[in-house]
C-alpha cells in the first residue's frame, strides 16, 4: 500500500443487526470472523474520531498477525498535496484503542489542520 490506502473497512461484509437481539447476535457468532472483526473495530474507532465520512480523504488499513494488530492511516488534503501517514501495532485485545492512537498521533502530527482546512471549505 505504498501507493494509497483503500477506505476504513473496504472489503468487509458485515450483518448488522438491533443492539439489544442477543438471540440473533447469537446466531451469527459462529459466522463472525474474529480477525477481521477486530480489523474494523480499529479502522472504525480511527475514523470516528477523526469525525471523517465519505468526503473526506481518510484511508485506512489494519492487518492482524497472530496476537498482533496492525493499524495504518492516511489523511490528505482535497488536492493531495498535503499527506499525513503513521501506523501503529499493538496487541489485538484492544482494537478500538489502537484506532483512537493513531487518530491521535496524526491529529497532532497535522492530520487537524488538514481535517480543518477541508470542513471550513465545506463551510464556505
Amino acid at each position: 500500500f505504498e501507493v494509497m490506502l483503500p477506505a476504513t473497512g473496504q472489503g468487509v461484509i458485515a450483518i448488522e443487526t438491533r443492539d439489544p437481539d442477543t438471540q440473533i447476535s447469537g446466531l451469527l457468532e459462529p459466522i463472525n470472523h474474529k480477525e477481521t472483526f477486530s480489523e474494523m473495530q480499529a479502522e472504525r474507532a480511527f475514523l470516528n474520531r477523526l469525525e471523517g465520512g465519505c468526503q473526506v480523504p481518510i484511508g485506512s488499513l489494519a492487518k492482524s498477525s497472530g496476537d498482533t494488530l496492525q493499524l495504518q492511516g492516511l489523511v490528505a488534503s482535497l488536492d493531495g498535496k498535503k499527506i499525513i501517514r503513521d501506523w501503529v501495532t499493538a496487541s489485538n485485545q484492544d482494537p478500538v484503542q489502537l484506532g483512537l492512537e493513531l487518530a491521535e498521533r496524526m491529529l497532532t502530527a497535522g492530520a487537524e489542520d488538514i481535517l480543518n482546512s477541508i470542513r471550513n471549505m465545506e463551510d464556505s
